[in-house]
């Protein structure tokens, strides 16, 4: 999260303004310029890519305090409008996103760091249950640690395998 001390020239903002879909007060004002593989836009400025929304507080409010974030209260990463964005920590973001229900969790196969698949949680279970074989001889067949055998055992991770 950089820091900008400097005020935006009249002309940048308005560069900046230029690249927005504005709507009424209340509504999302979208950026419709460059944007991230998460959305949120991008605006070139002082020689660095800026986040947009970041830029758009700047611009109206002045300068983001030094380890800020500036969230949104209408969650669209594309919207730059002034009065749905505040300043908050990072815990007040998460702390936000959670309160909205936007919290995703991977689990299983859906997440793309897992080694394993249902079929060999299924049979490492097994195993487990039958008590043939140690943790850490599972652990060695399928190129994990044996710390993730033992989640799997206790049902701490892929508890929606049987």
């Amino acid at each position: 999260m950089e820091r900008i001390e400097q005020a935006v020239s009249p002309e940048d903002a308005a560069r900046f303004w230029e690249k927005v879909n504005k709507g009424q007060p209340d509504q999302c004002w979208e950026w419709a310029a460059c944007t991230n593989p998460k959305g949120y836009g991008q605006f070139r400025w002082d020689g660095m890519m800026r986040q947009a929304h970041r830029m758009a507080w700047q611009i109206v409010h002045g300068p983001i305090p030094e380890g800020m974030c500036v969230c949104h209260t209408c969650d669209n990463p594309a919207c730059v409008n002034p009065e749905h964005l505040f300043i908050g920590t990072v815990a007040d973001n998460n702390n936000d996103r959670d309160a909205k229900g936007r919290t995703v969790f991977m689990s299983g196969e859906d997440n793309g760091m897992t080694k394993l698949n249902r079929e060999q949680v299924a049979e490492i279970k097994r195993m487990g249950e039958a008590m043939h074989h140690g943790q850490a001889e599972i652990a060695s067949r399928y190129g994990v640690t044996r710390y993730a055998i033992c989640d799997i055992a206790r049902g701490r991770t892929w508890r929606h395998v049987a």
